[in-house]
């Protein structure tokens, strides 16, 4: 199979020369890395190649190009900043099968994001991964593994945050995936927007793991900490780049929340507010609950952003203070009943809670898993008192504003 470099004409033999010896010396102090290129066809992996080809090779053009179709694989050299990629494109799982080894560190996965709504396609999807993941477990038990969402430059194509669900709602997939450094990215093959996020985050991970291999070839100080299990492994992070929930109207951040899709952090803010639309919603409570501890079992752990933990204490204090703040100023038609007008009203804080709770019981342990009735002073009664029964994960609840 002929590179598709070989297919390029060069004009300035002097300047090619001199560039072409600059690059070698460059690559000689480079380790080169594997990487294979997989999916179905015409799913955008031969374009992906090309496009990286020409971006990243500082002798190319970047121009347009025709996409020739893959008989069985393509290999192309990418340079990126301490390393150089060696790409393989192949044209089915089956043609990479003879060239899986230790060797291979990155497997990129392309999916089709205009065919993924079919079910037919996503299932066939992942069933792909799922069977390549369990047949050569062994020799793939290392690799860093990039999902990719293709053709973003073409309608209609199905939303990143919706495949990546459909990933991380895989149980099989999941658990095959644990231990594995795994993200999804969208990519347009056409502008090449997204590939400096997909290699800048190979690069970041390949430099942990020799930064770790490092680390254990040191001696061993008896001052120095063991690291945790949890600044071993990194949390699966479905999507490249998660929204700020405070940047969403009303509507769009209540229909987020309830399609169970993650947001960038999920603060006492977030909840006073999905708490309030659902009321004016006229929506029963109950649902929230599991709803709400499915959300923040998604949250990333970002040191910039913090989230709130799960707390049925919590969740029903803030149920509490709304309903009491509506009973005093109910929602009228024709009036600004947004948010953001609520919060002003209102005059909910973050430090509500510390006029009827202790610090130690509102963050307890047993808290989080039941309600908990003040110790300070008692909460303001906004329901009707044969409809409160506040019995932890047995709540039933009539959340009625008198």
């Amino acid at each position: 199979m002929k590179r598709f470099s070989t297919l390029v004409n060069r004009t300035n033999k002097v300047d090619e020369l001199k560039a072409a010896d600059k690059q070698q010396h460059q690559q000689e102090e480079m380790k080169s890395i594997r990487i294979h290129v997989l999916g179905p066809r015409r799913c955008g992996k031969t374009s992906f190649l090309y496009k990286a080809y020409f971006k990243y090779n500082a002798n190319q053009p970047d121009t347009h190009f025709d996409v020739i179709p893959t008989p069985t694989h393509n290999v192309e050299v990418i340079p990126y900043q301490s390393h150089q990629f060696e790409l393989w494109d192949f044209a089915e799982i089956s043609s990479c099968l003879n060239y899986l080894n230790e060797q291979t560190r990155v497997i990129i996965y392309m999916i089709d994001s205009t065919a993924y709504e079919k079910e037919a396609v996503a299932s066939k999807t992942k069933e792909n991964m799922i069977w390549l993941l369990e047949t050569y477990q062994k020799v793939l038990k290392n690799v860093i593994i990039i999902s990719v969402a293709t053709k973003q430059d073409t309608q209609p194509t199905m939303d990143i945050q919706d495949i990546g669900n459909s990933w991380v709602n895989d149980k099989i997939l999941m658990n095959l995936l644990q231990g594995h450094d795994w993200r999804i990215f969208s990519c347009n093959n056409l502008t090449g927007e997204g590939l400096d996020s997909i290699f800048d985050y190979i690069t970041l991970k390949l430099n942990q793991i020799r930064t770790s291999q490092q680390s254990l070839n040191r001696p061993i100080s008896l001052l120095s900490p063991t690291p945790s299990v949890n600044q071993q492994i990194d949390m699966i992070t479905p999507w490249e780049q998660l929204p700020n929930p405070h940047h969403f109207s009303d509507q769009d951040f209540y229909t987020w929340f309830h399609q169970g899709k993650a947001f960038l952090f999920f603060d006492y803010i977030c909840l006073i507010r999905i708490i309030y639309l659902s009321m004016a919603q006229h929506q029963s409570m109950q649902p929230l609950f599991e709803q709400l501890e499915y959300i923040l079992s998604l949250m990333p752990d970002i040191e910039t952003f913090k989230s709130i933990p799960y707390s049925e204490t919590q969740t029903l204090f803030w149920i509490q203070m709304v309903s009491f703040a509506l009973l005093k100023s109910p929602l009228l038609e024709g009036e600004n009943n947004d948010f953001e007008s609520f919060l002003i009203q209102s005059q909910l804080n973050e430090d509500c809670w510390k006029t009827y709770y202790t610090h130690k019981l509102f963050n307890s342990d047993k808290a989080t898993k039941e309600f908990m009735p003040p110790d300070k002073k008692p909460l303001p009664n906004a329901f009707r008192s044969s409809s409160l029964n506040l019995k932890g994960s047995q709540l039933n609840i009539n959340y009625q504003v008198l």
